[in-house]
């Protein structure tokens, strides 16, 4: 009980101090689009991209020398953000072709090709479509009923237009849903739809059943939109109208599996022509790419593969390697191919060795465009540096092989130990396609010899590294000092194998060609403890400072 008053305590207390107790008002929820936020978001964004390869300087593009670059992959794709709870309501989004358009005007041609469909669900069938008042969209009528069978003369419990054919019935639980609709076609072919859902779903095309399947999503996943659909064809003829209609029941208990969700009816319908599913998009790419003086490959994870909910069953970019086979073809054509690699995880990249350039993006917010074009065409010098290791490929990470364990007994056996991180990749270098802690710039950088003062570390104590930095290239740009502690000792007994090295300290400093700048790294007590389960506490073993050296590139190590 004492230790549930003490952090029931911690939130009343956090309630006090923002005054909610005297002001139990809701406050309105407000959004500011403000323009020194605006800058800051790009700014942040620029500095966090890292520049992971860049043979023979293909980057940063020099527009006054080109006539043609060729904007490929999701280029009209802004990720901004992942899904789930990493979901953004952004004020705009700032895609990467429409901020190379601003920055270049119409002096350089740019050439646009998808080269790749990324689909984890296909679109929302709305195209085409038009409700019982003849209004784009669809009619939705919900049911309360008994026998699970709805029949024309059973009267919705509500019914009105639904725009869209995502649904998740949250409020209101009704037993059954009905969609209907008028569909014209565009084109003839043999077109593709899908209809996941959690209850017993059915599609009719003019009264005949072309769909009819059970519960068959995990409804987590559905929920956060990490699920798989099965897709199927349809034969239908361009502009003649047809009436659609699909019916969904509420799951059981039983078919739902996880509680909050027995009853909770949900679905998605989504429809693309066959000849847009089928198009050749990869040989559009190529096109655009092989006469291009540069070709930008924009390959990422969206929201739909990047969510919650469920794990990714690879490390290879969605979707089912669409994106690979693309920028490998890209490269084979234009020997001047730079990719831009949009996720929040490392990613297996079988074509690193056949392209010039790749900048590692992330998720960089509304104004992702605007930060990715800022390094590319030279505004910012990149300077970001990697907060992982990126392996080669799913086989060389530490719990490959361990994880994710026994499904049926639901135990999962942690063989990897403490060899988690970059403990794992320190000992098998091979397995890394690039290590903790790298990233390139567009200047060189050199380091003086390092001062260390004072020579012991105690507990409340730090241990000041001083380095001094300088650019001795023509670009203005920021530099990131990183300081590794390694012991130099063994471990006694009842403490953990010790890593190799362990990151304590960095700084970022920007620095001016050809100019000098001293940068103090302070390394705390803390960040050299590692804990002793024998003593129950963390704790730094006694040991002498007798080596320390500097790497030119990234990073000062020292020992102690």
């Amino acid at each position: 009980m004492s230790s549930i008053d003490e952090r029931v305590h911690s939130i009343l207390n956090f309630i006090k101090n923002v005054g909610k107790l005297e002001h139990l008002e809701e406050s309105p929820e407000t959004a500011f689009n403000n323009p020194v936020h605006q800058h800051l978001i790009r700014e942040a964004g620029a500095d966090s991209i890292v520049l992971l390869k860049n043979e023979g300087s293909v980057l940063p593009l020099q527009t006054a020398n080109l006539t043609s670059i060729a904007v490929l992959g999701q280029s009209k794709s802004c990720f901004s953000n992942g899904g789930g709870s990493a979901n953004l309501n952004a004020h705009y989004k700032i895609t990467p072709y429409e901020a190379m358009r601003g920055a270049i005007g119409e002096t350089v041609e740019l050439r646009y090709a998808l080269g790749a469909h990324i689909h984890r669900k296909l679109p929302c069938w709305i195209a085409g479509v038009t409700d019982q008042n003849g209004q784009p969209g669809w009619t939705m009528k919900e049911y309360a009923i008994e026998d699970k069978s709805l029949s024309d003369d059973l009267l919705p419990h509500v019914s009105y237009p639904f725009p869209l054919t995502t649904y998740m019935a949250i409020e209101r639980k009704p037993d059954a849903v009905r969609l209907e609709g008028t569909f014209t076609p565009a084109s003839t072919g043999a077109h593709y739809f899908s209809l996941p859902s959690l209850g017993h779903a059915k599609l009719f095309v003019n009264d005949e059943l072309v769909y009819d399947a059970g519960p068959n999503q995990d409804p987590r996943a559905f929920a956060e939109g990490g699920f798989f659909e099965e897709r199927k064809q349809h034969n239908f003829v361009g502009g003649e109208v047809c009436r659609l209609r699909v019916e969904v029941f509420a799951p059981t208990p039983e078919q739902a599996m996880v509680p909050l969700m027995a009853g909770r009816i949900a679905f998605h319908l989504g429809f693309m022509t066959q000849e847009e599913y089928e198009e050749d998009l990869i040989a559009n790419a190529v096109d655009a790419a092989k006469s291009a003086d540069v070709a930008l490959v924009f390959v990422g994870n969206s929201a739909e593969w990047e969510t919650e909910g469920h794990d990714a069953a690879e490390m290879n970019l969605p979707a089912f390697g669409s994106q690979d086979r693309l920028v490998t073809a890209v490269a084979a054509a234009n020997p001047k191919t730079v990719v831009i690699n949009c996720t929040g995880v490392p990613v297996a990249m079988p074509w690193i060795d056949s392209i010039a350039g790749l900048l590692q993006c992330w998720f960089l917010g509304q104004e992702a465009g605007n930060a990715i074009v800022d390094v590319l065409l030279g505004t910012v010098s990149p300077s970001g540096r990697l907060p992982v290791s990126f392996p080669r490929s799913i086989e060389d990470t530490p719990s490959y092989g361990n994880f994710p364990g026994d499904r049926i007994t639901s135990t999962v056996q942690y063989a990897e130990g403490v060899e988690v991180g970059y403990r794992h990749y320190d000992k098998h270098p091979e397995k890394v396609l690039f290590p903790f802690g790298s990233g390139l710039s567009y200047t060189t950088f050199e380091f003086g010899p390092a001062v260390i003062a004072p020579q012991e570390l105690f507990h409340g104590s730090v241990v000041t590294v001083q380095v001094p930095v300088k650019n001795v290239g023509t670009v203005s740009s920021k530099e990131v000092v990183q300081v590794y502690i390694a012991p130099l000792f063994e471990p006694r007994v009842g403490r953990p194998e010790l890593p190799a090295k362990v990151l304590a300290g960095f700084a970022k400093v920007e620095v001016a060609p050809h100019s000098e700048v001293s940068v103090a790294v302070d390394i705390s007590y803390e960040s050299a403890a590692v804990w002793d389960e024998t003593e129950n506490c963390w704790a730094v073993d006694s040991g002498e400072s007798v080596t320390f050296e500097v790497t030119i590139e990234y990073f000062v190590t020292i020992g102690y």
